[in-house]
């Protein structure tokens, strides 16, 4: 499990940069909100359906969660052959390669006063499915662990529903704000109210469906 997690991390680390430097590619730099709000808007809906199907591939499999990881390949396979056949790069000028610390010192103060307080943000920040474990834990001495693990993936998939709910409107106020770092205060707000909620290691069920409504908000506002 524990090689299992490490690889996937490796590998949305890799995916999400070129993802979202192909994106940046083709998408003037006014839309640029609103074009990587419809890209997680997108991403989310089918991060709706994906709790959805293993909820029902739970039920079908007597909680088999071997099974349901099998499951899991296709959908990443339908991916893979989906770039390979129908994605074409434009071709780029290059660039002169720079050293790590010599590039990161040449960008402007501002912007690296914005990476200050995103990494800071990053550091306290948390994998959302993580919310999946913690109400399952929390739900299952009142309504025993299959029961618990249905409803954390029935939760889980609440905060997706508000993240693709909000995902284009926080792409288009980014856009047309003018302050823009007031949206992004707003989502670090909402996201300091979510940690505060999850210290009370609720075992209500709608406070935890408040928690994970919450969560989806602010990811995509912060």
């Amino acid at each position: 499990m524990l090689f299992g997690r490490v690889a996937a991390w490796l590998g949305r680390g890799v995916r999400s940069p070129a993802k979202k430097a192909l994106l940046a590619a083709d998408v003037p730099p006014g839309a640029y909100g609103r074009a990587f709000g419809l890209e997680r808007l997108m991403d989310t809906v089918g991060a709706i359906a994906g709790p959805l199907t293993a909820l029902w591939l739970l039920e079908q499999t007597h909680h088999s969660y071997q099974k349901v990881f099998l499951w899991t390949l296709l959908p990443g396979l339908v991916a893979v052959a989906t770039f390979w056949l129908f994605v074409r790069e434009r071709p780029m000028p290059s660039r002169s390669k720079l050293p790590f610390f010599t590039g990161l010192q040449s960008l402007p103060s501002s912007f690296r006063r914005f990476l200050v307080g995103v990494g800071v943000f990053g550091a306290g920040d948390f994998s959302h499915t993580m919310l999946i474990l913690y109400a399952s834990r929390m739900l299952a001495p009142e309504h025993g662990l299959a029961r618990a693990a249905s409803l954390a993936v029935a939760l889980y998939t609440l905060h997706n529903v508000f993240s693709a709910a909000s995902s284009y409107l926080s792409g288009w106020l980014s856009d047309h704000v003018p302050q823009r770092k007031f949206v992004l205060a707003a989502g670090y707000g909402l996201a300091v109210v979510t940690a505060l909620l999850l210290c009370t290691a609720t075992h209500c069920l709608p406070l935890l469906a408040l928690i994970c409504a919450l969560a989806g908000l602010y990811q995509l506002c912060g």
